[in-house]
């Protein structure tokens, strides 16, 4: 057969293909068709053909990618049964919502009479990330349809099969994350298998066997080991499966990045059991209503200056209302330098916290440097505990800062 007439035989099949398909859609009924329909069928053609052998007729080669995604469907259908029958101890909906709720529902959308059109489309968000992301961040996979629910399952489930090693020490380190961030880890957009794998590489270093619970005391050697020499060979030994190793060596360069953040100090990257702080003058309870705070405020007005400082030492005091007072001009400049020098710390530690809540990650290290940045030179009381702090060893005073969190 000449080229030009193969081309022109092509096209006529795709146009009869293309006008049973529109039968089909429109159940025998119809051959009218919007255009987003007509798109829609479009992308099945395209879909299809894509699978199938490019050696055959196009309409063969359509049935033949059809058969091709179908079997790709019931791989999807067999990993969720996996996942699903091998749960994680890990409360998190966007986790739940994938196993449960997203996959079977994009796998329903592939059972009923027009199945054949739903392979090449997907509407699920796939939210849970992944150690690269969400799927859909800037089309990261490049997939669309089955192939990209198929592809993310795969990668999924290696994560999860590399986690459920750990699965008797998991709840221990959600609890960790939880009360180090004070969050719910059911409402976090949070990787769990990212959290294990810098846990177990760390766990490595320091005692060349797995594990994921780790000490502080334990956390501060890793900033004396050579990283960037032993953490390629760890990666090449981490998993017996060998699909999961080549899942991890393939971010080989983000995790030793985030290790030399970490060496650094310019990243949080483990985990640990929290230090317990149980005395403090400073709290964070709710303040008091207007009419009490114009009392206290009146009472500190009419004090002599020695009386102030013994009522700010001597009464456990909220923080919000300890910044309103000192917005009111309370004390003069060396009145300020006596009282700041008064606090503990951690109650210096309370006072930042208050005042410069960071916009930073929660696995971002907080430093004095972004706290001075927030400080607000202009009143006279922030000015003097900027030059307070200056003048202060303020390495306790930032270990408080990382350990408080504010509700």
């Amino acid at each position: 057969m000449k080229p030009g007439l193969y081309i022109e035989t092509q096209n006529f099949d795709l146009q009869l293909l293309f006008q049973d398909l529109v039968l089909s859609f429109n159940k025998n009924q119809s051959t009218s068709l919007s255009q987003d329909d007509a798109l829609l069928i479009w992308n099945t053609i395209e879909y299809m053909c894509q699978h199938g052998s490019t050696q055959k007729q196009i309409r063969d080669t359509f049935y033949d990618g059809w058969k091709m995604v179908q079997e790709d469907a019931l791989k999807i259908q067999q990993l969720l049964n996996q996942l699903q029958s091998n749960l994680l101890p890990f409360s998190n909906e966007k986790y739940k919502n994938i196993l449960f709720e997203q996959i079977p529902r994009f796998l329903q959308t592939l059972k009923g009479k027009d199945s054949l059109f739903h392979y090449c489309q997907l509407t699920e968000d796939l939210d849970y990330p992944l150690f690269d992301g969400f799927a859909f961040d800037h089309d990261m996979y490049q997939r669309k349809g089955s192939d990209c629910v198929l592809y993310y399952l795969k990668r999924f489930s290696l994560e999860q099969s590399f986690c459920i090693t750990f699965k008797k020490d998991i709840p221990e380190l959600v609890s960790q994350f939880e009360k180090r961030y004070k969050i719910s880890i059911e409402e976090t957009n949070i990787n769990l298998f990212s959290i294990l794998l810098y846990q177990d590489i760390a766990h490595i270093l320091l005692y060349n066997e797995p594990g994921i619970l780790l000490k502080k005391e334990e956390i501060k050697k890793l900033r004396k080991i050579n990283i960037s020499k032993k953490i390629p060979s760890i990666l090449k030994t981490i998993s017996t499966n060998p699909e999961i190793k080549e899942y991890i060596l393939s971010f080989q360069d983000e995790i030793l990045q985030s290790f030399e953040l970490f060496k650094n100090h310019k990243k949080e990257l483990f985990l640990y059991p929290p230090e317990i702080i149980k005395q403090y003058q400073i709290h964070f309870s709710y303040g008091q209503n207007q009419k009490e705070f114009t009392q206290t405020l009146l009472q500190f007005k009419e004090m002599k200056p020695e009386k102030r400082f013994e009522m700010l030492q001597n009464k456990s005091i909220n923080i919000y209302d300890l910044m309103d007072l000192l917005e009111q001009d309370i004390l003069f400049e060396n009145q300020y330098q006596i009282f700041y020098s008064s606090l503990q710390s951690v109650d210096i530690a309370i006072l930042l916290k208050a005042m410069c809540i960071c916009d930073t990650a929660f696995d971002t290290q907080i430093t004095m440097k972004d706290i001075y940045e927030q400080l607000d030179m202009t009143q006279e009381w922030q000015y003097q505990l900027y030059k307070y702090l200056q003048k202060t060893n303020t390495k306790k005073i930032e270990k408080y800062i990382h350990q408080i969190q504010i509700e």
